[in-house]
């Protein structure tokens, strides 16, 4: 990156903590979910990371709400694509294709992070969206999308 981008990305992140109130932190980590998103995943497939730009902007505006759905939506098609026909096969999968290490407490997070996001894209009314639970959400959905882009370059077995 030239100095100019990035000083002006410095800037837009300064402007963006008083303008949408959020912390530094949680600025940087949106910042990092970006450059993370733009590395990684937009070369892969770009609509992966429009919708993942879209739920970080949304979380920067306040509406938790709508990024949390995004970021169900992004969870549910990406494990989807995993192979497998349950969600704990699928995560299995993972784990002997070794994009994720074998690790039981690992597994079971994402295990319950993805009937989570399937419950919050479209099950379970009770769920509301906070700032804490939209973040979390948004990185699980940045992290799928990179397991997806991983395993996708991984050979196919003949």
């Amino acid at each position: 990156m030239t100095l100019i981008h990035k000083e002006c990305i410095g800037g837009i992140a300064f402007l963006k903590q008083y303008l949408y109130k959020l912390s530094s932190e949680t600025l940087d980590k949106l910042q990092s979910l970006r450059v993370r998103i733009k590395e990684d995943i937009e070369p892969f497939d770009l609509n992966l990371s429009r919708h993942l730009n879209e739920a970080i902007d949304e979380y920067e505006k306040g509406f938790y709400l709508g990024s949390s759905l995004i970021s169900a939506k992004v969870i549910d098609y990406v494990i989807d694509l995993f192979p497998g026909k349950e969600i704990e096969d699928k995560i299995d999968a993972l784990v002997r294709e070794r994009i994720i290490p074998a690790n039981k407490k690992l597994v079971t997070s994402l295990v319950n992070t993805a009937k989570y996001a399937r419950n919050y894209f479209s099950h379970d009314i009770r769920l509301i969206a906070d700032a804490a639970n939209s973040l979390a959400l948004l990185n699980h959905a940045v992290e799928f999308a990179d397991y997806l882009t991983k395993l996708s370059q991984k050979p196919k077995a003949s």
